[in-house]
């Protein structure tokens, strides 16, 4: 749907908001959601405009609302709320819900600006319905305070086996949800009863191995839903599969969230250095710390938070303590005693960031990781880089020999042997390298030009435009191309 003339976009959070302004009159907001839109003015705009935006809105529902002319949208550290569902009672065409709300910010919400209300979404995670606010809240909610409201659902036949979604709307902005504040979710089922079907733990963790993570997540949804008990595993199973399906502020939100529960979470390490993670992938290196600090407190020899702990401190640059906390991991990891491929991982990033920072522990660290983990070559590639970025070219020559012994045909390892080559001008060796990689990547015009230049190094001019000429029919416009024909040229001159 194209907007009329006068009409802008806002993209924010997952809802589509068009401000509009009608010559003569004021602005007034038109908020799409999944399914439809909500059009809110202040009093004496309402008939102006509603007549106009009609006209816009064809095919999908509009709702009109009229908010308080003193309306003022909430901040967004106010918008958040905690659940609770204390009693269900089924009905013919309804289901009544009495529900308990708590203002768990510190700032109050208004009267009459926070409204009750709820989505559809089937047991795929597609929307059935996103309805607007049933019920506004009439009276003011302060901060930390708890208030127990009727709510009544209509049953259909289009949301039976689907998920009932309670949600609060800041009328006039946003719904909560989208601001990333917590929603209800259950289970209504064919029976109409608010259970949820029984899930197999067994296929969900099955699934969740095979790294199927986008299907886990409404089973586990399903599971904390219908639990009267916490759940440590499935709630660190689902921050896991939120975190690597790229929803990492969802996955931090759960797990603050759980471990309001002291007595629960308190001792569950594997969930704190899941949050420790969290934080440092989203760039929170002092809260990271802090966290993996905490499970050494409860498992001193956990080397993943140790690993946690050193990249943490090179993150902030703290290098005597990163080199400590790597100094004591060797030391609490014997040769023979192999370690986790996510350990590992972490290990060469704090590599990458000693090295960046030019910290002499780069090579000790390097050489370290490739007798731990001998039968992968990267190692080996990654320590002959920190080699050759040192010119100490005979050893990073015999890494990368070894690395290719492991994977003779690797394009990363022969390009950077072939270089190394380059260095040392040994060009015919280099030239050997790139004569076999435009066979191995014939469609790559780096390579083609790399051996023209060679040839030209060499003398062999005609060679080297006869490279550019097969080299030309990929791409006859690249400037490369151009250019090593000028610098063959130049050359032929002097």
């Amino acid at each position: 749907m194209e907007p009329r003339s006068g009409a802008f976009f806002i993209l924010q959070q997952n809802s589509l908001l068009r401000e509009l302004q009608q010559p003569g009159s004021t602005k007034v907001l038109l908020k799409h959601f999944p399914h439809g839109w909500i059009l809110e003015t202040i009093p004496g705009q309402h008939e102006n405009v509603l007549q106009y935006v009609s006209a816009m809105v064809i095919s999908e529902r509009l709702t009109a609302r009229v908010l308080p002319s003193s309306f003022k949208p909430l901040a967004k550290t106010a918008v958040q709320v905690e659940w609770k569902v204390l009693d269900i009672q089924k009905h013919d065409a309804t289901i009544t819900l009495h529900i308990n709300l708590k203002n768990s910010s510190t700032q109050v919400w208004p009267a009459g600006q926070i409204a009750l209300g709820h989505h559809w979404q089937d047991i795929q995670g597609v929307l059935i319905d996103w309805a607007v606010g049933k019920m506004s809240l009439k009276t003011a909610i302060q901060p930390g305070q708890n208030i127990d409201i009727e709510y009544t659902v209509a049953k259909s036949a289009e949301n039976r086996n689907a998920f009932l979604i309670l949600d609060l709307l800041d009328q006039g902005n946003t719904w909560f949800s989208l601001a990333g504040a917590s929603s209800f979710r259950m289970m209504i089922n064919s029976t109409d009863d608010l259970v949820l079907p029984a899930v197999e733990v067994e296929a969900l963790l099955a699934l969740h191995t095979q790294g199927k993570l986008h299907k886990v997540i409404p089973g586990y949804q399903q599971l904390l839903a219908a639990s009267t008990s916490p759940q440590p595993e499935i709630v660190r199973k689902l921050a896991e599969a939120f975190l690597h399906t790229g929803r990492s502020e969802n996955a931090k939100k759960l797990l603050i969230a759980a471990f309001q529960d002291p007595a629960v979470f308190a001792q569950d390490s594997s969930s704190h250095l899941l949050l420790a993670e969290i934080y440092l992938i989203t760039g929170m290196f002092a809260a990271a710390l802090s966290e993996a600090e905490y499970v050494i407190t409860l498992d001193p020899q956990n080397l993943e938070a140790i690993v946690l702990l050193s990249l943490a401190h090179a993150h902030l640059v703290q290098w005597p303590k990163a080199i400590q906390a790597m100094e004591h991991l060797l030391r609490l990891s014997p040769a023979n005693h192999p370690l986790p491929r996510k350990v590992i991982n972490k290990i060469e990033n704090i590599i990458f960031l000693l090295d960046k920072y030019q910290q002499p522990e780069t090579l000790k660290y390097a050489q370290w990781l490739i007798d731990k983990d001998a039968l992968n070559p990267m190692h080996k590639f990654n320590c002959a880089y920190f080699l050759f970025r040192r010119k100490q070219l005979a050893k990073a020559e015999q890494l990368l020999l070894d690395a290719l012994a492991c994977a003779p045909e690797h394009p990363m390892f022969m390009t950077n042997l072939a270089k190394l080559y380059i260095e040392q001008e040994n060009m015919l060796a280099a030239g050997q390298i790139y004569r076999k990689l435009t066979k191995l990547l014939p469609l790559k015009i780096e390579n083609y030009v790399m051996l023209a230049q060679i040839r030209t190094h060499q003398g062999q001019y005609q060679a080297a435009l006869d490279i550019l000429e097969q080299a030309s029919k990929l791409n006859p416009d690249d400037a490369s191309l151009t250019q090593c024909r000028a610098d063959i040229k130049a050359a032929r001159l002097n």
